[in-house]
């Protein structure tokens, strides 16, 4: 492995990492100042994709950093993902693939089930189903630092980029595409909008370079 492909992919897992923060994680103050710089610097003035919208929304999202305008964004996270009250745009595959809607459903044990054949165990301090979608990222940001971490020529390269195109492809792309939309389309500010932007494109990146397949199923929401 080259010294820029290693560089990719350190940029993949960087990028899976901050979105595991954006999906997860409640937006402080000192976590949107971050996301504001990474956003100012990393917007590419040729570029037409999904990432350099998204990178371009969140930036005139974060234009201020007045309280008010940090309270506004924390009440759409919670309004989005967290609660009370039903969630604008749930982050879980059970809640797109099986008809009952509800979390914890066959989804999410096939995805736990998953975790554990890599030898993976997912703890956040809290109960929760492990088919959030930044769970979901943090674990491809897992593999990617494996594949960083990998020795040129190792086999354990191609083990697990295919570990992350029958992730990709099984679990993750099968219904994150329509939980995108569903953000885009009920996140009240440019921040969440520009999150959603910044996720679709980062997906198609991920695909193409595992070469995962996006496999069409029935999907409840």
């Amino acid at each position: 492995m080259t010294n820029e492909a290693r560089m990719i992919l350190a940029d993949f897992q960087f990028s899976c990492q901050l979105i595991y923060q954006c999906l997860h994680q409640t937006p402080d103050v000192e976590f949107l100042e971050q996301l504001k710089q990474l956003a100012d610097q990393g917007q590419d003035s040729d570029a037409l994709d999904d990432v350099n919208d998204g990178l371009a929304l969140i930036a005139r999202g974060l234009q201020s950093s007045a309280p008010e305008a940090i309270r506004t964004i924390q009440a759409d996270y919670a309004e989005l993902f967290v609660g009370p009250g039903e969630l604008k745009a749930a982050p879980w595959a059970s809640v797109y693939l099986t008809e009952e809607q509800t979390l914890c459903g066959e989804p999410t044990l096939a995805v736990k089930q998953f975790y554990r054949d890599c030898g993976v165990e997912i703890d956040t301090g809290t109960r929760e189903p492990e088919d959030h979608l930044g769970l979901m990222f943090a674990f491809m940001a897992d593999r990617l630092a494996k594949m960083v971490e990998t020795e040129p020529d190792s086999a354990c390269l191609d083990t697990q980029r295919a570990v992350l195109k029958d992730f990709l492809s099984e679990h993750v792309l099968t219904w994150a595409p329509r939980f995108l939309e569903v953000l885009y389309d009920n996140a009240q500010t440019d921040v969440y909008r520009g999150i959603s932007q910044l996720v679709k494109g980062s997906l198609e990146q991920l695909a193409a370079l595992t070469e995962a397949e996006c496999r069409i199923v029935r999907l409840y929401r």
